[in-house]
């Protein structure tokens, strides 16, 4: 298919992640990928996480980040739009952005500090202006606050009906078991493997690594995803090697890269 007072400046940590389909078969859902993790404070205020290590729900804020001062909540979020140009080719994203929320609740100095493609952050800055919060506090007193977000855009339903161009006859990824981010930054991990002719995988191997990445738990949730053969397929071989990207990324989503290389769509 990711707001005359004194100023602070926190992380806001949103559980808010777009999720796509794609492709127009119904097949079985996928679970939903993980809640994106807190990031790391800039401020002296630590945040206070769930007993599965994730943040709550966009409804169940973070606690106050001080005795005397509490953080802005989200009550009103329209979600951005799946970029289409991304959906087509089954390519997952972040955007990450600061902002400073007025008193009021309304979000202004809205600043892009990353995206892994620009059209995923071009969609959450469509969205952004129309967000509301109730504002921060200090001594009963609503104060201005900057804080900082990470939205993954992730997708839910994997089947992408792939020109043969672009698939060149690998299976379709259809069930996905993302690994635990590791919670050590960001860090990256290339895998291979082979899709035998029932779709199970086996073979699984690291080709190479960046960053602190937990290969045992890679290992396992690799072992269970589940393919589709593809209708492009021109072999009969009874075995595919194909390879994909994980993407831990330093907000704690866990972006998943297939087919690899990149999908690139020909020139018109």
């Amino acid at each position: 298919m990711m707001h005359p007072a004194i100023t602070a400046s926190c992380i806001l940590a949103v559980t808010l992640s777009i999720l796509c389909g794609c492709s127009q078969r119904k097949e079985p859902p996928v679970a939903d990928a993980p809640t994106p993790a807190p990031q790391k404070e800039t401020a002296p205020a630590k945040v206070e996480k769930a007993p599965d290590g994730k943040t709550g729900t966009v409804e169940k804020q973070l606690s106050d980040s001080a005795s005397d001062t509490s953080r802005p909540r989200l009550e009103y979020f329209p979600k951005p739009a799946y970029p289409p140009s991304m959906q087509a080719l089954c390519i997952e994203g972040e955007a990450r952005v600061t902002m400073r929320i007025t008193p009021e609740g309304k979000p202004e100095d809205i600043k892009i500090a990353g995206s892994t493609n620009p059209a995923f952050s071009d969609a959450l800055m469509d969205v952004l202006p129309d967000w509301r919060f109730t504002p921060a506090e200090k001594d009963g007193v609503a104060v201005a606050r900057t804080v900082s977000i990470s939205i993954p855009f992730i997708i839910n339903n994997r089947p992408v009906d792939l020109p043969a161009v672009i698939s060149k006859g690998q299976p379709e990824l259809l069930g996905v078991s993302r690994p635990k981010h590791p919670g050590k930054g960001a860090a990256k991990a290339l895998v291979e493997f082979t899709i035998t002719s029932d779709t199970i995988v086996s073979d699984v191997e690291i080709v190479s690594t960046e960053g602190v990445v937990d290969k045992g738990a890679l290992l396992d949730s690799l072992g269970q995803w589940v393919f589709l053969p593809s209708r492009y397929s021109r072999s009969n071989s009874p075995q595919t090697k194909v390879m994909a990207e994980i993407t831990f990324t330093g907000a704690g989503n866990v972006l998943i890269q297939y087919p690899y290389p990149t999908p690139v769509l020909p020139a018109p």
